[in-house]
């Protein structure tokens, strides 16, 4: 994360030379960060937001003087709650991540925490 506002986060993602956004594999399947409409965890001190990407594009910056500019993948997001200690999904975001926290796919398999409440009724 490099930049937290009460509606919005922006993160820069690793990326591969080029700044080609990642391919990851989850549980045996190849899934692309920051495709739009995605769910992500934001992840620092027993802080877990859920945020949805609204925006994926690239970036050619220099985060330091000293560097020369480079090519980053960035990632918009919208807040959209938070994971409780015991895994439930709770709508709003109370406990906001600091810049430096960080951004991770939620797996496929997960995401049935963010709705199950809601699916119960």
């Amino acid at each position: 994360m490099i930049d937290i506002d009460e509606s919005a986060l922006k993160a820069v993602l690793t990326v591969g030379e080029g700044g080609e956004f990642p391919i990851v594999t989850i549980d045996g399947e190849k899934v692309m960060a920051g495709r739009l409409g995605s769910y992500v965890i934001i992840s620092q001190g027993g802080i877990e937001v859920v945020a949805m990407v609204m925006r994926a594009y690239q970036e050619r910056r220099a985060f330091r003087q000293e560097q020369r500019a480079m090519e980053f993948a960035m990632l918009d997001l919208i807040p959209l709650g938070e994971l409780t200690r015991s895994r439930a999904f709770t709508r709003g975001v109370i406990h906001f991540p600091t810049p430096g926290a960080e951004v991770h796919v939620i797996r496929p398999s997960n995401i049935h925490i963010l709705f199950k409440a809601y699916r119960d009724r």
